[in-house]
Order: structure tokens, then C-alpha cells, then sequence
């Protein structure tokens, strides 16, 4: 089943186990990743091609199918057509992926708690990994991955379905800037992580290695196929991690294939496509797009979690993922969707700069960029960046993407100010600003005091292992985060030097530090 393109010009016509199990490995819980990941930084590492292994493992005949309810339609399900395609030996003899499956069986209503998820994106993935030839057990890495999370975070700086680095997708062409994450995205994402798993399967011959090495790094599984007297993946001496992550994939699929046998509760998934991708000729204006289809705008940020802000990216990909069942209300809507539209400028502050000249520089209002930005009061402050709707027309509320929430930043109290009121102006909560300023609620707030301001979402608390080298500078620009913030979080003082193993708290946006 091929998932519906639709070509609309603009104008005319118009998509458990753990979370990223990096470092949640040992808790048998759906919390975001904490830890830091196994995974190398280098995403094609060469393998000699002296390094050859045993043959692709023989396709097994699928099981029988389960019993059919009279009463249910006779659709295809998702989990049959998935059955259908597995190939790999699941090893259920094995004490690694017989402890994998005591794990899955400590928590049945995995699959029911990812359903909403599942059904968005994994028919997506079973269609992407059923049209390359591969085992269907490699749909299943998502959910070992990130949970079927698009917004999930590794403090890494792995994001997305499949967790890639930012190293590995920008290797497979994948972008990223101020607009757009394509790691997040469903489909930019599965591509450069297939990609990457047929390039790594080449290398290695065997989809258990290839698989280790997507979790690994290609080089530290070359390594200790070197040391080893032999190359079968249950051979070689790799990271704990990994040692799980391969039995974990195995134990799901095992599971699925036979879900009485830890008693997993299945629930019902169509085969159906869940989305279907509009192409589109030119950025437009998702709030605009929201109101004439009568669409939520969450539920397009849903369907499209790689969007950054509330347009689509200028330079593209110019395409838009939109509920199946909504598709038709799309396209109608696009027929009176404004011609001349709305572009969208991305502007840094300047020294001097007011609302009033930067408006009047890009033929705009104050209003609309007040709106555009969420700002309350005339204060800009030199550095900041701005969106500028390049049009006349009124933008309505284009701001973040919502389901990413707002970032952090630095407040300076003014006066008439209160804990409360600046929770509502930045949507965050009063105890938030209290953790994050270590602040007595009791007390009043002075004017001219600053206080840091938390994210909502678009933060991820992560704890990161110092390593040998390491600086708070080093580890700042590393993940975009200032070195006093760094030593605030840990109250640390700046010129502290940092011991290896030290465990440090750091406040992380997984919209990325890039421009």
C-alpha cells in the first residue's frame, strides 16, 4: 500500500519499550533519555571489506494467522503484515533475550500505551521497510528507539523516532536550522536511518551487527569483531548497552509474533495509511491553514513534529503531512488560501533596533510582529531573534511550534511584576521560576532583578557522566547552554574545574542550537 501524494499548487489546491533505551536500559519505565548514549558520533566509519560474514538469514515461513473475530472487519492488521515480514532469528533460546522478554512481560500494556503514536506513524514505517527488501523487525527499532516519540531527546543530542545524532543525519542529508528538525520528522528521518541501516548491513553482512552498529557506532562493533574468534553478535564483547538493545529488539518482535507467550496485550492497528503528504509550492502559514480547514493546529503539529515554528520552512521541504481522514478538508481550504500569502523573515536584533524601525524596514506592523512573537510589551533586547511576517497581511498567532512549547531565557523584573504574572506571560508555572531561581515564594521581587526563565517543553532535563577533557565551556557549546547557567544548575562556581564520572544537570532545548 503506497501512502497518497498530493501535488496542490498554491493558490489552486492544496500528512514501549523505553525511550530511546540509551541510557533507560536499566529501568523498565517510558521516561525521556537521561543518560548518555552508546552510539558513535560517526555515522559511516569504514569497515574493511576483508570483514565478510555468514549469508542473509533465510526468510522463516510467517505463523499462522490468529483467529478471526466475526464481528471485527476483515482488514488487514498492521501487526499481521509485520508477522508477515520478519526474518530474523529472535533467538528466544538465548538468556539475553529470554531476560528481554521477562522485562516486555513486567509491562503487557506496552503496545496500548504507544497506540496513539503507533497508529500515526508505524504503518509509515512497516510501508518504508517492507519497500527496501528488509526484515520488518527493523519497524519495530523505533519503538526501542524513542517509544514511537518524535519529540523525544537523548542527552546526546540524539533526536527524534530513531534517534539520530546530528552528525548521522546531516551525513544523510538530512536538515536541520531555525525552522526545521528533520530528525523529527517521520519521514526525513526513517529515510536517513534506513539509509543508514542498508549502509551499515552492507558493511557487515548481518542485520544483528548492523543493528548493534546503529546503536554502537560502526567502528566500536569492527573493533571487537577484531578481538573475537568469531563475528556472530553473540560473540563479541560490546557495551552493555548494546548487549541488551539487540535482545530487546528480538524480545518485541518475538512477542509480537506470539503475544501469549508473556501475555502482551496487542491492540488493533490498520495497515492503512494514517497520512497522506500534500506537496506544496511555497511556504505557508499553519495558523492560516488551521483556521480555513477547521483543523487543530496541534494535530498538524502532530503529524508534522520536524516544524520548528508555526510556517513551514521557506526553502522547503515544502510538503505538509496531514491526517488522512482530513486530506480532502485540506485541499478544499487551499483553494482560498491568500494568494500572496504570508513569508516569513527570520530577524536578529540589533543595537539601536525598535519594534517601530524593524517593522517599518520590512513593509510590516508592530502589531503583527508583537503577535508573530508572543511579546506583551515593546522591550527587545539586542540578540534576540525575531519572525517577520513580509506581508500586510494580519499572521494571527504564528509562533512555535506548540507541542515544542516556548524556551527559556532571562527576565528583568519591572515594576508591577509578580511570579505569577510572568509564569502566565512566558506559560510556564510559578514553581518552575522558583526551582529554576531558587527563589522564596514568600519573598517579594525587586525591580531590576533577573530571573531565568524555564521552557516549557522545548527543554529536556538530562544528566550527563563527565568525561576526560571535559570543561564546562566545552560541555556549554556542546549543547548550546551558557557555562553560568551550567553552574547554576549545579551550583558550581564557573572557574570550578569538572572530574571525570562527575554527574552534571543540564537543561537541554531539542529544538537544537542551530541557525
Amino acid at each position: 500500500m503506497k501512502f497518497a501524494r498530493q501535488h496542490l499548487p498554491l493558490g489552486t489546491l492544496w500528512l514501549v519499550l523505553a525511550c530511546s533505551l540509551h541510557g533507560c536500559i536499566a529501568t523498565p519505565n517510558l521516561e525521556p533519555d537521561t543518560t548518555e548514549r552508546t552510539r558513535s558520533d560517526e555515522p559511516v566509519a569504514p569497515i574493511p571489506p576483508s570483514i565478510t560474514g555468514p549469508a542473509k538469514l533465510p526468510r522463516p515461513a510467517a505463523p499462522a494467522a490468529p483467529a478471526v473475530d466475526p464481528g471485527v472487519p476483515t482488514v488487514p492488521t498492521l501487526w499481521s503484515k509485520l508477522r508477515g515480514g520478519f526474518a530474523l532469528e529472535h533467538a528466544a533460546d538465548r538468556a539475553a533475550v529470554r531476560e528481554a522478554l521477562d522485562w516486555l512481560a513486567q509491562q503487557p500494556d506496552l503496545l496500548e500505551r504507544i497506540q496513539p503514536r503507533a497508529t500515526r506513524y508505524l504503518a509509515y514505517l512497516v510501508e518504508s521497510v517492507e519497500q527496501r527488501g528488509m526484515p520488518t523487525e527493523i519497524a519495530l527499532l523505533p519503538i526501542i528507539e524513542s517509544t514511537l516519540d518524535p519529540y523525544a531527546f537523548s542527552s546526546s543530542g540524539a533526536a527524534g523516532l530513531w534517534q539520530l545524532l546530528p552528525a548521522t543525519a546531516r551525513h544523510y542529508g538530512v536538515r536541520m536550522n531555525w525552522w526545521y528538525d528533520g530528525r523529527r520528522d517521520p519521514i526525513d528521518s526513517t529515510r536517513a536511518a534506513l539509509d543508514h541501516l542498508e549502509y551499515l548491513h552492507g558493511r557487515f553482512d548481518d542485520w544483528l551487527l548492523a543493528i548493534a552498529a546503529y546503536n554502537a557506532g560502526a567502528s566500536r562493533v569492527y573493533r571487537a569483531i577484531k578481538r573475537s574468534p568469531g563475528r556472530s553478535f553473540w560473540e563479541l564483547e560490546l557495551p552493555g548497552e548494546t548487549r541488551r538493545y539487540v535482545p530487546r529488539l528480538l524480545a518485541l518482535a518475538r512477542a509480537i509474533e506470539d503475544p501469549e507467550l508473556i501475555g502482551l496485550q496487542v491492540p488493533s492497528l490498520s495497515s492503512a495509511p494514517a497520512f497522506v503528504i500534500h506537496d506544496l509550492d511555497a511556504q505557508i502559514d499553519l495558523s492560516t491553514l488551521a483556521r480555513l480547514a477547521d483543523l487543530p493546529i496541534d494535530e498538524i503539529f502532530r503529524f508534522n513534529p520536524g516544524l520548528n515554528r508555526g510556517a513551514t520552512p521557506p526553502d522547503g521541504p515544502h510538503r505538509l503531512i496531514v491526517p488522512t481522514e482530513r486530506s480532502t478538508a485540506v485541499s478544499l481550504a487551499m483553494r482560498s488560501y491568500p494568494k500572496d500569502g504570508i513569508r516569513w523573515t527570520r530577524y536578529v536584533v540589533k543595537s539601536g533596533d525598535t519594534l517601530g524601525s524593524i517593522a517599518q524596514r520590512h513593509n510590516t506592523s508592530v502589531a503583527a510582529i508583537k503577535s508573530s512573537n508572543s511579546l506583551s510589551g515593546h522591550l527587545i533586547r539586542s540578540g534576540a531573534t525575531l519572525l517577520i511576517p513580509t506581508t500586510r497581511m494580519n499572521p494571527g498567532q504564528v509562533r512555535q511550534n506548540p507541542l515544542l512549547a516556548r524556551r527559556g531565557g532571562s527576565y528583568q523584573v519591572v515594576a508591577g511584576d509578580s511570579l505569577w504574572t510572568i509564569s502566565r506571560r512566558y506559560a510556564t508555572s510559578v514553581n518552575a521560576l522558583v526551582r529554576a531561581n531558587r527563589l522564596d515564594p514568600r519573598r517579594p521581587l525587586r525591580v531590576g532583578q533577573t530571573l531565568s526563565v524555564p521552557g516549557k517543553s522545548a527543554d529536556r532535563k538530562i544528566r550527563y557522566k563527565v568525561r576526560s577533557g571535559d570543561s564546562l565551556a566545552r560541555i556549554a557549546a556542546r549543547y548550546g547552554v551558557k557555562i553560568r547557567d551550567i553552574a547554576r544548575w549545579n551550583r558550581l562556581n564557573v572557574a570550578d574545574y569538572l572530574q571525570p564520572g562527575q554527574r552534571l544537570v543540564l537543561w537541554v532545548s531539542i529544538i537544537g542550537n542551530f541557525s
